[in-house]
Parts: C-alpha cells; sequence; structure tokens
C-alpha cells in the first residue's frame, strides 16, 4: 500500500485544480485550494460560509480543535472567490456542489474528487482525508505571520 504521507507540490495542486474545473467540478478545486493556501482540513474548507470571509480574511473556529482562527486570502485563492458567481447569502457555503446548488457532505466531497478529479489512491482514505495532504508543506499549520488566534 502507498504511502499516505505524501506531498503536493504548487504545480500539482494547481494540476488537481484545473483538472476539477475541466470537470465541471470548480468547487472541488475550490476546496482544495482553500486547504492548500489557507493550510487548513479538508473538512473545515468544505463547511466554509461566506459569512467566514470578508474583507479578505478567513475567520472561523476550526471543527476538530475550536480554536478560532484569523487568516488572511492569498492573492489567488481572493481571485477566485471573487470569480464565482453566486448571491454569497452569508448563511451559504463558499463552495457548493454543482450537481444539487447544496453544501458538500464528507461523503459527497471524496466521491466526486476521486470519480471526477482520479485523486492518486494514496490520498483516497476511508478517513476523509483527501486534501489534507494538501496542507503539508506548512505541516498542517499556517506559518504564524499568516494566522492569529482569537484573543
Amino acid at each position: 500500500m502507498p504511502s499516505r504521507d505524501v506531498t503536493w507540490t504548487d504545480s500539482e495542486v494547481h494540476t488537481f485544480i484545473s483538472v476539477a474545473d475541466a470537470n465541471g467540478l470548480s468547487s472541488i478545486g475550490t476546496i482544495a485550494l482553500m486547504a492548500f493556501d489557507l493550510c487548513q482540513r479538508p473538512g473545515d474548507c468544505r463547511k466554509m460560509l461566506w459569512r467566514h470571509y470578508n474583507d479578505g480574511v478567513f475567520s472561523f473556529s476550526q471543527e476538530k480543535t475550536k480554536t478560532p482562527v484569523h487568516i488572511p486570502a492569498t492573492r489567488t485563492l481572493a481571485k477566485r472567490l471573487d470569480d464565482i458567481l453566486s448571491n454569497r447569502n452569508p448563511d451559504a457555503a463558499i463552495a457548493i456542489y454543482e450537481g444539487t446548488g447544496a453544501a458538500y457532505s464528507a461523503r459527497l466531497f471524496r466521491k466526486k474528487a476521486q470519480l471526477y478529479v482520479r485523486l492518486p489512491a494514496c490520498l483516497s482514505t476511508s478517513r476523509f482525508q483527501i486534501c489534507a495532504e494538501l496542507a503539508l508543506p506548512c505541516l498542517g499549520q499556517v506559518p504564524a505571520a499568516r494566522m492569529r488566534s482569537v484573543p
């Protein structure tokens, strides 16, 4: 069985996003870019609401640790979010499944990412770690210069 410790390069991440976009699943690409650029868990990214993104900064509490964080979006991520055509209802998910217009469940995200984007087998685990490896360049943590906890 291949190792689960896989670090994707910037090029591989952008290829993943391009393939998702080409397959009509730009929402998958958006979740992947959020996971990579924000160094956050994919579960947090797929559940991200528009109210969590204001003035170029993501402010939310991580699901697993309940840690409140503020993380500025990268230029690439900010541009992608600006290009999303939606009503930006504060209670709506940023990345919605194109087939239903609803937020992704963990199961649906895993299924679509695996079937249509053709994830490497080492990223297709049963514990919903589809994009977790995307955050490995920063070891699952946002560099201190990019993140600060809410006092």
